[in-house]
């Protein structure tokens, strides 16, 4: 652990005292606390958080969760907007099954203010993501848990940055009633389930700290609410393909998906799919990758909404070298803009056309942790007979960590301060990775798995990679 991260744990065991059931919006917790005030004088505060020890966190995740904390709620002031703080507009979320509010950008130069981009319901603005709490399924250490899981495994998944934050509760109590109204049954007709959750967040955030769930929406002197504020994906889709429809979807996908069909046949990689440079070949790596690793994070953080909530975004896919003097290329993903990037710099292999393919985007995460389980009920995880030896390796690291008497404190105060874990949350968490462990590797022993889905090693050379069932 770097001597920065120590010192943030230290000072947490220092709090060690404090009610981990609720927040605080004075405690210092993560790397830093950034705070906005309301009309009524109201400090909020957003929480950058403290990062796991050798953890894969990018330069663009370092960005992403300070741009998100330096967003205000509220009109900015000249002086504010000289030190970096940007004033957004909030709308209610009224699609879907959650109830959540949704963060715009103000583009003040296409004549936008706040006022305007509400007046006209948020229509046509840019959103920058949604602050969501718990209610309904939603949990907030799901939400933010997933992103730090996310990182700790690799950076899998393509989990979108998050960032615990708080809002004045006078500021969401007329952001809900916009919600009830704007979600409202017509006459005679039923509720639809996402005014029901609007009726339940509203209830909970009128309750002046009497609901049963006070703990979980409110911070602990009541004036405002916390949750998750999550970065929204642009241009994602459904991912129709790791998608099995039945009435237990788990077990539809379980039987049925083609993709997972693949993932659990236990012949090696090779036998199961070409590494041709062709864009069949590649989505079906691709997809064979984002379900073992949508598995194995569900498996682990108790997902209980998932099947019909996986997106994808498209990708272009091609060979490219770091520097112009590099003799080898490498495989790389990513945007239009990525690629001409490279292109124009003369580092992309010409003899490879550039392939568009789809990449999973586990964007809506927040009905986890303290679920039910439903990709360990439909025994999925024990059914991946192929995985990156790359993932693997870390979920062993990670198992071995939580394990480690001497980061006993260290991962305590991670999970249960800077991710809002209750002690429930946290043991739970360590069971499941110490259960995923003993499945991957008693399979892996068996020779059931094959730790052999090294995706770009594979594309680039044409033979296997293959991993070891033990940490070495």
């Amino acid at each position: 652990m770097n001597k920065k991260n120590l010192v943030i744990f230290l000072s947490s065991v220092l709090a060690a005292s404090q009610a981990l059931a609720t927040l605080t919006p004075t405690f210092e917790r993560g790397e830093k606390n950034v705070y906005h005030i309301s009309p009524r004088g109201i400090q909020e505060v957003c929480v950058i958080p403290a990062k796991y020890p050798d953890a894969k966190y990018s330069k663009k995740d370092i960005k992403k969760e300070i741009e998100l904390c330096n967003y205000s709620f509220y009109d900015v002031s000249e002086d504010q907007k000289a030190q970096g703080i940007k004033e957004t507009a909030q709308c209610a979320k009224s699609n879907s099954t959650n109830p959540a509010v949704n963060i715009y950008k103000i583009k003040s130069e296409k004549g936008q203010t706040r006022q305007s981009v509400k007046a006209a319901k948020c229509e046509d603005a840019s959103k920058i993501g949604k602050y969501k709490n718990s209610t309904s399924c939603s949990y907030t250490p799901s939400i933010i848990g997933y992103y730090h899981l996310s990182r700790i495994l690799g950076r899998i998944g393509k989990v979108p940055v998050s960032v615990l934050r708080t809002m004045d509760v006078e500021t969401h109590k007329v952001l809900a009633k916009e919600g009830l109204r704007a979600t409202a049954p017509a006459p005679g007709k039923e509720k639809p389930l996402i005014y029901q959750t609007w009726e339940g967040i509203n209830s909970i955030i009128n309750s002046n700290g009497t609901h049963s769930k006070k703990d979980l929406v409110f911070t602990d002197d009541f004036q405002q609410s916390y949750g998750g504020f999550i970065v929204n994906p642009k241009d994602e889709t459904f991912y129709k393909e790791l998608f099995t429809a039945g009435a237990d979807r788990a077990a539809a996908f379980r039987d049925s998906n083609k993709l997972f069909g693949i993932l659990d046949d236990s012949r090696p990689l090779n036998e199961l799919v070409s590494s041709k440079w062709d864009q069949a070949s590649i989505q079906k790596l691709f997809g064979m990758r984002d379900i073992s690793h949508f598995i194995l994070m569900d498996h682990i953080m108790d997902q209980q909404d998932r099947f019909g909530n996986i997106a994808k975004v498209s990708r272009m896919a091609y060979m490219a070298k770091e520097k112009a003097e590099d003799t080898d290329y490498e495989f790389e993903t990513g945007d239009a803009d990525d690629f001409k990037e490279a292109s124009e710099k003369q580092l992309v292999d010409l003899t490879r056309s550039p392939i568009t393919v789809d990449e999973m985007i586990l964007k809506d995460n927040d009905c986890g942790v303290s679920k039910s389980n439903v990709v360990k009920a439909a025994g999925l995880l024990s059914r991946v007979a192929h995985m990156s030896p790359k993932t693997y390796k870390r979920l062993l690291e990670f198992n071995a960590s939580l394990n480690d008497p001497e980061k006993a404190e260290m991962n305590k105060n991670f999970f249960q301060r800077n991710l809002m874990f209750t002690a429930t949350d946290y043991a739970e968490l360590k069971a499941n990775v110490a259960d995923a462990v003993r499945i991957l590797q008693g399979n892996c022993k068996a020779g059931k798995l094959k730790v052999d889905l090294d995706v770009d090693h594979y594309i680039e050379t044409g033979s296997l990679k293959i991993g070891s069932c033990d940490l070495e």
